[in-house]
């Protein structure tokens, strides 16, 4: 026999062998031989022939792996079939808005900007010795950006003033003429539609 019996396997087989014993001695006999009458592991598989006991003979559930040697694992079956694809999920949560301004993408409308840039240029002449004020006006609508004041002679003409006037309107300047004679100047403005 290929695997190790355990003692309830002797037992049946000293059973069974105590049975023939007592059968071909005493022909008849009212006793038969129990396994109080056979001692313990006195059996082995020698005492009994090959194919006389099967599956039949040890009562279900009474074996465990205690009872066997080796190992009981047979070899890994193949690998089933694939099974059918699962139903589709729910739709997840829309996630949040990513950064903005990064490559490649289109970043957001940014504030209107300027349109309709214009020079204004308001000229005046200084008399020789004196000190005049003036301004550059922007058209309706719009604002002054920057400005300044310029002079024909400008060795000869000093600046007294030069800033934007109140609102954005324009550019006031003022301008002293250290020269005898009268001399050109101009205030000028930049001025645009600003939105």
């Amino acid at each position: 026999m290929n695997s190790s019996k355990t003692h309830r396997i002797r037992f049946v087989l000293l059973l069974a062998a105590g049975m023939v014993v007592a059968s071909a001695a005493t022909a008849g006999a009212a006793d038969l031989l129990t396994g109080q009458d056979v001692k313990n592991e006195s059996l082995t598989g020698r005492d009994v022939r090959n194919g006389t006991i099967s599956g039949a003979d040890v009562r279900d559930g009474s074996l465990t792996k205690d009872d066997f040697s080796g190992t009981l694992a047979g070899p890994q079956g193949p690998q089933g079939p694939e099974g059918p694809a699962g139903p589709k999920g729910a739709t997840g949560a829309t996630g949040a808005q990513g950064p903005i301004g990064l490559p490649g993408q289109t970043g957001q409308q940014g504030p209107p900007g300027i349109s309709g840039l214009e020079y204004v240029v308001t000229g005046n002449s200084v008399a020789g010795k004196a000190t005049e004020f003036w301004q550059a006006d922007c058209p309706a609508g719009k604002k002054v950006l920057g400005g300044g004041v310029s002079s024909t002679e400008p060795t000869l003409v000093l600046v007294r003033e030069s800033a934007a006037l109140d609102f954005g309107a324009g550019w006031y300047v003022g301008v002293y003429n250290d020269k005898a004679t009268a001399q050109n100047s101009f205030a000028w403005a930049v001025c645009a539609t600003v939105q």
